[in-house]
């Protein structure tokens, strides 16, 4: 529990401007306790929304849209949040 992982928007003006609706980047931030600095990455541009649904413990959803050109395209997926295969527990 020496980390923590955080995922967040922020708005890129550019973006939004060129395509005529508010558009933001996806950042992945990251801080171990436990010594490195800590890292904060973009992983995805053209954000135009992104929602996230807990399905059980340890299971999200997210679904999330991106624009491109002129087209919105959706992504829609599930993540693990914890390995619950090492708890005992399936």
């Amino acid at each position: 529990m020496n980390r923590i992982l955080t995922a967040y928007l922020s708005k890129n003006a550019a973006d939004s401007a060129a395509a005529g609706r508010d558009l933001y980047d996806l950042y992945l931030y990251r801080k171990d306790f436990s010594g490195p600095p800590p890292i904060q990455q973009k992983m995805l541009s053209r954000v135009e929304r992104l929602t996230f649904t807990g399905l059980s413990p340890g299971l999200l959803q997210i679904n999330l849209d991106l624009h491109e050109q002129g087209k919105t395209y959706t992504l829609l997926t599930a993540v693990r949040t914890r390995n619950i295969l090492t708890e005992g527990r399936l």
